[in-house]
């Protein structure tokens, strides 16, 4: 259950990083050609921004790391028994 849990937040982080990603972008196109009086407020938006997706990647990559350590320990446990460890499924 967490497990599934864990790829939908996973998959919805990845989507919502490309996302962000490609806005920054953007803005970061929209600002070269602004005007100066604009400039300023695009800037602020933009760091907004970034510190929005920088904080989804920690996100991601914690929940990244708690699935490789899980499959890690499962492998371990497998090892251990004599039982070969699945193929993941998701490659």
């Amino acid at each position: 259950m967490f497990n599934e849990a864990r790829q939908l937040r996973i998959a919805e982080l990845t989507d919502e990083v490309k996302r962000r990603s490609s806005q920054l972008v953007l803005s970061e196109e929209t600002l070269r050609r602004a005007p100066s009086a604009q400039k300023e407020n695009l800037l602020v938006r933009m760091s907004d921004l970034q510190d929005e997706l920088r904080n989804m990647e920690r996100q991601l990559h914690a929940l990244l790391v708690e699935e490789i350590r899980e499959e890690l320990k499962e492998t371990a446990a497998a090892k251990g028994r004599g039982i070969r460890p699945k193929v993941n499924e998701r490659y």
